[in-house]
Parts: structure tokens; C-alpha cells; sequence
């Protein structure tokens, strides 16, 4: 598929989407899996996203964005997140120029108000595409 714009906004940490998203991926899929215990889980070991582990998560957002049919990128991850900011900027790199926009917020905590943390950098990298 062919795109103007590619927006990203891949895992920051190591939590499984799939557990949250489980009811519309099945839905789309269109599968009844088999459901056990008493809280009613589906096995989702083949579920488990590349993305979301810190030893592939970098290397497959480095073949995603080579593949990439679009003309913009924008990719949104934080300061926090598990592919070091050097593999991103490498990979969108190798398609064209790349700028950076950041934004600091606090994070919230235990209902208690801003946590104790250090402020989070949302970033937004942006490249058009050359090559």
C-alpha cells in the first residue's frame, strides 16, 4: 500500500498491546479462540509483538521504515522507550531528512497528582521522503 502520510507510534516498553487489544483483534480476524480459566484468557503467545521486546524492537522498526511506501513519516515515541533515539534517527535517516519536535510533560502517578519521575519527552520525528 501506498501512503502520503505514515504515522508510528510503536510500544515504549515491553507490556503486550495484544492483552488490550485482544477483542478487536479477534473481531478483525474474525477467530472464536479457545478460552480458559477463570478469568476466560486465550493463549496469545503467537500474538506477541516483535515491537514490544527490547532485543528485536529496534530492528524491526529499522525493516519497517526501509519498506515504507509513503512520501512523510511521522513516528512518536518517547524518551522512555525501549529502541534508543540513535536507531530511530539512523533508520528514518536512511530515507531522507529528519527533523524533531519535542514536547516535556509530567507523568501522572497513584492518583496522588505528578509522580516523583523525571519529566517524559514526547518527541515526533518527522522525515520526507528522498529514497
Amino acid at each position: 500500500m501506498e501512503a502520503d502520510v505514515l504515522y508510528l507510534d510503536p510500544p515504549y516498553n515491553s507490556r503486550q498491546y495484544i492483552d488490550n487489544y485482544h477483542v478487536l483483534e479477534n473481531i478483525a480476524r474474525w477467530e472464536k479462540p479457545r478460552l480458559y480459566g477463570k478469568t476466560r484468557k486465550f493463549a496469545r503467545d503467537g500474538l506477541k509483538s516483535a515491537y514490544s521486546r527490547r532485543s528485536t524492537a529496534g530492528a524491526h522498526l529499522t525493516r519497517l521504515i526501509q519498506r515504507a511506501r509513503a512520501r512523510h513519516i511521522l513516528l512518536s515515541y518517547n524518551n522512555e522507550g525501549i529502541i534508543p533515539d540513535e536507531v530511530i534517527r539512523a533508520a528514518l535517516e536512511q530515507r531522507g531528512p529528519v527533523e524533531l519536535f519535542e514536547r516535556r510533560y509530567a507523568i501522572f502517578g497513584n492518583g496522588a497528582g505528578r509522580s516523583g519521575r523525571r519529566p517524559i519527552v514526547e518527541r515526533l520525528f518527522y522525515c520526507r521522503v528522498v529514497r
